[in-house]
């Protein structure tokens, strides 16, 4: 692959990485600036004071131009198939009749409940969604597609691509062993110990109306990964936006677009390795779905990604502890 117009970078995209082209697409991966924004410290002062003022980084644009920006309509609307696509296998679902301890609540202040937990001799993280929202508690209704279960539906699709392709095996997202229902007895457990009816956070109301629920909840059983944190200001570099731009093209080769791309679902490990997290807003290529995703849609995704790093976080030069609103949403 020699050509490395945005044409036929979109024409192979996804099924080709954006990285496996020669020569590497033009800015793709920019090389770190900051020592020539170091040595100018009235400059740095200016820039503090006007990004104070104006409520967003005039250097937003020290790293360029984003390369994989699709601004041709013509492109945007062009009809390609990914005539390569399969459907994956069903993801297999984990029998948690046996004895599961609960180590722990995970990011409590998330929006999602998720638990350490051991099942045997294996500690796993346990995600788990209401099979219901609390309105069906006063009024049940089976036909209406409560959110709770749309999120564990995408969760659930997300993972069955990424473990199908081979991005779980990679390393660029947890590995996922699979689906379960709780047994009424965890249930009653996790709110027991972790709910609270009159919290302030949103998780641990959750948690508590989970033993109001007509039907078990649902989890997805993943890999648990030790010693992570999410991506900030204070661990941002040019050599983890690559990594992390490289992890989306792996799984954006599975067919996944990850729909929410954000600090808080890119984990850096203590490795450096770089984990993408929380698909359960994620889209699949799935052929039987109308509004299926398409090439333009990953391709847009990337650049999204792109922009976040090289357009907001590692040219954010205020410190990280001011409260100061950057141009972009991170």
């Amino acid at each position: 692959m020699t050509s490395t117009t945005l044409p036929a970078v979109l024409a192979a995209y996804p099924e080709s990485s954006a990285f496996d082209w020669k020569p590497l697409i033009y800015n793709l991966a920019p090389e770190d600036q900051t020592d020539d924004l170091d040595d100018t410290p009235e400059f740095l002062t200016a820039v503090r004071a006007q990004a104070k003022r104006d409520g967003m980084n005039p250097l937003w644009r020290w790293y360029g131009v984003n390369p994989v920006t699709l601004f041709d309509e013509t492109l945007e609307d062009a009809d390609l198939p990914m005539t390569a696509y399969n459907t994956p296998p069903p993801l297999s679902q984990v029998d948690l009749s046996g004895v599961v301890a609960v180590v722990e609540q995970l990011n409590p202040k998330g929006t999602m409940p998720m638990f350490k937990v051991r099942i045997g001799d294996d500690v796993r993280v346990m995600k788990v969604f209401m099979d219901a929202d609390r309105d069906e508690v006063d009024h049940p209704d089976r036909d209406m597609p409560w959110v709770a279960m749309a999120r564990f539906r995408r969760e659930k699709e997300a993972y069955e691509h990424l473990l199908h392709y081979g991005a779980c095996q990679k390393g660029v997202v947890p590995m996922c062993y699979g689906w379960a229902e709780l047994p009424f007895p965890l249930v009653d457990e996790l709110s027991e110990r972790f709910g609270d009816e009159d919290g302030e956070d949103r998780v641990s109301q959750d948690i508590a109306y989970l033993k109001y629920f007509m039907r078990q909840p649902k989890a997805i059983i993943l890999e648990y990964i030790e010693d992570t944190v999410p991506l900030s200001l204070s661990n941002v570099s040019t050599a983890i936006a690559e990594k992390t731009l490289r992890a989306l093209c792996a799984v954006h080769a599975c067919y996944v677009q990850q729909n929410d791309i954000a600090r808080r679902n890119i984990l850096i490990c203590k490795d450096e390795r770089v984990v993408l997290v929380d698909f359960d807003f994620a889209r699949c290529v799935s052929k039987r779905k109308p509004d299926r995703v398409r090439r333009q849609d990953l391709l847009s995704e990337l650049a999204t990604a792109w922009s976040l790093f090289y357009a907001d976080l590692v040219c954010a030069l205020l410190d990280p502890m001011e409260e100061v609103w950057l141009m972009g949403n991170f």
